[in-house]
């Protein structure tokens, strides 16, 4: 009896073990899919896109400010105002008294009220016809024809402003083919075919060939350069957008890969010798002739995380010094000084010390997102304070971020791309709006004159 009874109480305890590590495997998987599931645009490196119907409340990282809200004191205003030359001038006369009823058609004006109305003029595209002239020479009997200006190559052709618009309402304000036919039909009375739009991309894409090369030589030229990388769906296949920027050149490629394959064709970070500012994407290391410096916004957004879902105090300590350190260090403040760098370092150094406990100590457990972002301040110090030690790197790769935006804005109106010449074609297009839009020039104006071979050049 005593020896079935020992024998149930081992089989008991045999069973109680599975249940327990059974148990403790589900509550690290349970914890895992909760920190999954609380991760958004705000506590990880996830793009606001991703956040779907669930965004969460903003969580503004910027201490409150004194200023009131709206336009501050000296901002210039951009209010509609009288010019001195007005295109048209209409008189309108009183003819007759409001006192007396008496007859003024005869009397002179003694001063006007003005007030000016600012209105387009009427859409209407003009057709030119160039005629050249055939002569013969009384001399030799020669036939002698007129050479047609430059850019005037077909019997029938749209000329270099209409083609500068629809390159414009397409790669600037994302008009898909069919509102962009709809546009010159409703404004112009010109329905504008698909064909059409598709080759006058085409060949704004080839024009602007030596610009975006142009592009690449001051981009490995400079001095700090920005860099990130976002999916893009090219015909149902996942392809990936790079984006190499400062705050005034822009160049963007789409790939197949993400990583150093897709890096090495752009042909720009191979031959780069400055600093590159970045999200940590182990790719970008593979340079060794680069300094690099990682993104704290990306980072504090990462630390939120972590204090959401472990209530680690590291991480509160670690985003509170980021954000103190990147006041410190803005331009309008006195600059810290080497005895004051080194009071951050220490700070710097105490927090991963009181991390190093609460994410595990010598040996963890496991890895968990706490512990790799711990280790990755612990590694990467050099590189996370960089912009503290030279005042030419920036606190943050918000440059890169918001170049990229755009591209995203894009294919959430299309949805993605059909073809990968499509991609390629927007991806250079676009690279020159922006490049256009940082140095002040108009977009307009300069996608016509990339038809008529003569495209903006930066300085």
């Amino acid at each position: 009896m005593l020896e079935e009874l020992l024998s149930r109480i081992k089989q008991l305890e045999k069973a109680l073990k599975i249940a327990l590590d059974e148990n403790s495997e589900l509550r690290a998987e349970n914890a895992k899919l909760r920190e999954l599931l609380n991760k958004n645009s705000q506590n990880s490196s996830k793009p606001p896109s991703s956040d779907g119907l669930n965004k969460p409340k903003p969580k503004s990282q910027r201490e409150k400010s004194d200023k009131k809200s709206g336009g501050q004191k000296g901002h210039a205003g951009k209010t509609l105002l009288q010019v001195e030359n007005p295109d048209a001038v209409e008189i309108h006369q009183p003819m007759h008294c409001s006192g007396c009823d008496s007859n003024l058609a005869e009397v002179s004006a003694h001063g006007f009220e003005k007030r000016q109305v600012f209105e387009i003029p009427e859409p209407k595209i003009t057709v030119t016809e160039h005629r050249c002239a055939k002569k013969q020479c009384p001399g030799c009997g020669k036939q002698n024809t007129a050479q047609f200006p430059a850019g005037v190559e077909q019997p029938v052709q749209y000329g270099s402003r209409t083609k500068g618009l629809i390159a414009y309402l397409q790669n600037y304000q994302f008009l898909s083919y069919e509102r962009l036919s709809e546009f010159f039909e409703d404004i112009y009375g010109v329905p504008i075919s698909q064909g059409t739009v598709y080759n006058t991309t085409k060949a704004a894409y080839e024009k602007l060939a030596d610009f975006e090369n142009w592009v690449k030589e001051l981009l490995i030229a400079s001095k700090t350069l920005h860099a990130d990388e976002t999916g893009l769906r090219v015909f149902k296949t996942l392809h990936w957008l790079h984006l190499i920027s400062t705050d005034k050149l822009t160049y963007y490629l789409v790939h197949e890969k993400r990583g150093s394959d897709a890096m090495k064709a752009a042909g720009i970070l191979p031959n780069f010798k400055g600093t590159l500012i970045h999200d940590c994407w182990s790719p970008y290391f593979n340079f060794e002739f680069i300094r690099h410096a990682l993104c704290n916004a990306h980072l504090i957004r990462e630390l939120t995380g972590v204090l959401e879902n472990t209530n680690q105090s590291w991480a509160k300590d670690m985003r509170h010094l980021l954000g103190k350190l990147n006041k410190s260090t803005k331009p309008s403040e006195n600059w810290p000084s080497d005895a004051e760098i080194k009071v951050f370092e220490k700070e710097y150094r105490q927090i991963l010390e009181c991390g190093y406990e609460q994410t595990g100590g010598v040996q963890p457990e496991k890895r968990t997102v706490a512990r790799n972002l711990w280790e990755r301040f612990v590694m990467r110090q050099q590189q996370i304070l960089l912009f503290m030690y030279d005042s030419s790197v920036p606190f943050d790769n918000n440059q890169a971020e918001r170049d990229v935006r755009m591209a995203k804005v894009k294919q959430n109106v299309s949805g993605c791309f059909r073809s990968k010449a499509g991609a390629d074609h927007f991806a250079r297009i676009r690279g020159y709006i922006s490049t256009v839009r940082k140095n002040g020039e108009n977009v307009l104006i300069a996608l016509q004159d990339a038809f008529l071979g003569r495209p903006y050049l930066p300085a």
